[in-house]
């Protein structure tokens, strides 16, 4: 790739502007690190249908610097892939990037972080998911006793409405309130 710059239309670039919490500089080093994943597979000048279509693999993102330590790594990609293989196209990489940005705002964190962390897909975090979260958390440094204890204190933190599963609105009632939250929900360009 060189010294040449991505180069999207005037209207791709808007598009992408409008859509996401980035400008166009940091949407062309989205894309710079998109292609330099696998520049035999990603074109230097992206069409739209490019931009929707040409994806890298799930292994591929899997190994990226921002993820490849990151306990969640998997759902992450399941999560902003469009067709929810790990597979992203540009589009799904950079609404990714866009997500993790320090402009996100803290209500679209919490939503795509729900989402994360919801591993039945069911619309709620039941003690199920809270288990499974813990122990990539803390890789398996609990025992089955003490991660059901931590998952039953949270449940009983957080449910607010007693009926043994979080809701959206109470995860969300949580991390907003929570300091840490943006900052650690965060990957850099």
């Amino acid at each position: 790739m060189g010294n040449k710059i991505a180069t999207f239309t005037e209207e791709q670039f808007e598009e992408y502007q409008d859509c996401t919490n980035f400008a166009r500089k940091e949407i062309q080093d989205v894309y710079k690190k998109f292609y330099n994943i696998n520049p035999q597979v990603i074109p230097e000048v992206m069409s739209r249908w490019d931009c929707q279509n040409i994806k890298l693999s799930k292994a591929e993102l899997e190994n990226i610097s921002e993820l490849k330590e990151n306990p969640y790594k998997r759902r992450i990609l399941k999560v902003f892939s469009e067709d929810e293989s790990g597979d992203m196209s540009f589009d799904d990489f950079l609404n990714m990037f866009s997500v993790f940005s320090e402009r996100a705002p803290k209500e679209q964190k919490a939503y795509y972080a729900f989402k994360i962390y919801d591993y039945d897909g069911d619309g709620f975090h039941g003690l199920q998911d809270l288990g499974k979260t813990l122990k990539a958390l803390t890789k398996d440094s609990l025992d089955d006793k003490e991660r059901k204890l931590v998952c039953e204190r949270v449940m009983k933190e957080a449910n607010l409405d007693d009926n043994g599963a979080i809701s959206f609105s109470e995860f969300e009632n949580v991390v907003i309130k929570s300091a840490e939250f943006a900052e650690t929900f965060h990957i850099r360009i």
